[in-house]
């Protein structure tokens, strides 16, 4: 047990970047932080971190043992949750990483439904716009759009994810309107920072890949949507997230002959927190939430 309270004490000082905030955060003297630091790197075989006066960081060790040791602590703390819980009941803590886009338009409402259906579960939603391990931190539940997979983690497909390129009537009358997927280079092009590989397009000789010159970036849909609306250029942005621009017509479609190669919205599950109850409940509630409405829309109108 004694290890446990010492690999946890290791993460918080990372996160943390100090000993006296770690200390802080577990509610503890900074003495005892530095006596489990050093009993872990005793146990480990060498230091983990490098303390300076300003500033305390990782070791090439312990950048090392940071991913193991954040695994090692989330199986200890799910086969105590598990041997702990009534397999009778789906109860528990359950921690669920979405992005913001799935989440205010989609997700918060099938999640505010599963926790009406099972009222001893502990839902704790993070809304992050990047990838995430869920292992490494510490989710039981991703919801993602990208393309990243890890190891360990079991990647369940939900349903595809359409993208539309998009730019506001103003931005084109200003700068033209691009007619291959090339002239994205002369335009001034918004890109999500999980879009650094660039933007990739079906065509008749098959998928074209470009990386188009990069005016503004954000880890946030909602915020490429109101640069997008603002004039500031054209994006890649999900097609519910501005459905209703479209409509109005403060946006209009770009390159519409050359449609963006699918993508799939997929929950990450770590394997080993496949079979508890109240994560297999939750990833079942998601699935069957989305096959009933597959193109993420409410039939009472939802948000758009």
């Amino acid at each position: 047990m004694d290890n446990i309270h010492n690999m946890r004490t290791f993460l918080a000082v990372a996160r943390a970047a100090g000993f006296s905030s770690a200390a802080r955060q577990l509610g503890v003297a900074p003495s005892v932080v530095s006596k489990r630091i050093r009993q872990l790197e005793a146990l480990f075989g060498g230091p983990l971190l490098s303390r300076t006066t300003h500033e305390v960081s990782l070791t090439e060790l312990g950048e090392r043992c940071v991913p193991l040791v954040q695994q090692i602590v989330a199986g200890f703390d799910t086969l105590v949750a598990d041997s702990a819980e009534d397999r009778s009941q789906v109860a528990g803590p359950i921690r669920v990483k979405v992005p913001s886009a799935l989440a205010l338009s989609f997700f918060d409402r099938v999640f505010c439904r599963f926790q009406q259906a099972h009222p001893k579960v502990y839902l704790q939603v993070v809304l992050a716009d990047r990838s995430v391990n869920p292992i490494e931190e510490g989710f039981d539940l991703s919801l993602t759009a990208s393309q990243n997979s890890y190891e360990g983690v079991v990647d369940e497909a939900l349903q595809p994810y359409r993208r539309i390129l998009t730019a506001a009537p103003e931005y084109l009358a200003r700068r033209g309107i691009p007619r291959h997927p090339d002239d994205l280079a002369q335009h001034d092009c918004m890109r999500l920072m999980q879009d650094a590989a660039g933007w990739s397009f079906k065509t008749a000789d098959g998928l074209l890949t470009v990386g188009p010159t990069q005016s503004f970036t954000s880890n946030s849909a909602s915020i490429l949507l109101s640069a997008c609306l603002s004039g500031l250029g054209i994006a890649l942005l999900w097609e519910n997230l501005c459905k209703q621009p479209l409509q109005s017509g403060a946006l209009v479609p770009v390159l519409p002959d050359f449609p963006t190669a699918d993508r799939w919205v997929s929950a990450h599950v770590p394997a080993f927190k496949l079979q508890l109850p109240r994560v297999r409940a939750l990833l079942d509630f998601i699935r069957a939430s989305v096959t009933a409405h597959p193109d993420f829309e409410w039939s009472d109108g939802g948000v758009s």
